[in-house]
């Protein structure tokens, strides 16, 4: 983790040493700050399975809030972003695990537990695979992508709400986009944003809106 100051210095926050007590090769998410200045992140691996971690760095230090098990109960490898309420919580996703192995949307409390809030069952009624973390409006539902899954397994734009009833409000055709990889945005109308890897009129990507 680094900082880069307004004059282009750079400053190495923390170096990521991976075992039980680390994280290990935080990909594709962004970190989140809160109102303090600490920082928020998720790993690809490390913490006690090797699975990966959601993790706080702040004014006292690096912590690994929450080390991924996997298996049936539990999310493994997460990519994304994290996303916070105004309590405090933590929510996002993991790559894999959960009851069908094809990843979950979880949520972290203040105090440290982990629930799972949904786990992906994939085509042709579910997403799964999802490689980008939740967003999150004001009334507290989630936004989300997921690579694959969806009516045509090319991916799929999901909306989770505050009572854990997940829906699928797109699912991309080839033609509008395939594999939606990155975090989606959210404007004060409601609308999302997002991109897709591939797809579209010459193959190569998307950039997408939708309004839920």
């Amino acid at each position: 983790m680094f900082e880069l100051s307004l004059q282009g210095k750079e400053t190495v926050l923390h170096n990521f040493a991976g075992g039980s007590s680390d994280g290990a090769s935080p990909v594709f998410g962004s970190l989140l700050i809160d109102k303090a200045g600490n920082l928020y992140g998720t790993t690809e691996f490390g913490g006690t399975s090797g699975q990966g971690v959601v993790y706080k760095l702040g004014k006292s230090g690096f912590k690994v809030l929450h080390s991924f098990a996997g298996g049936t109960t539990d999310g493994c490898f997460p990519f994304g972003s994290v996303a916070m309420d105004k309590n405090g919580n933590l929510y996002s996703t993991t790559l894999q695990c959960g009851v069908s192995g094809l990843g979950v949307v979880w949520k972290l409390s203040k105090k440290g537990k982990l629930t799972v809030l949904h786990s992906f069952a994939g085509a042709p009624n579910d997403g799964d695979t999802p490689q980008a973390g939740v967003t999150m409006d004001a009334t507290g539902n989630l936004y989300g992508n997921t690579a694959t899954g969806g009516a045509n397994n090319y991916g799929a734009v999901y909306g989770l709400d505050s009572k854990g009833k997940l829906t699928l409000l797109h699912s991309f055709t080839g033609a509008d986009g395939q594999v939606p990889l990155g975090d989606l945005i959210l404007d004060k109308k409601g609308n999302l944003y997002g991109t897709a890897t591939g797809g579209g009129t010459g193959r190569n990507g998307t950039v997408w809106s939708l309004k839920p």
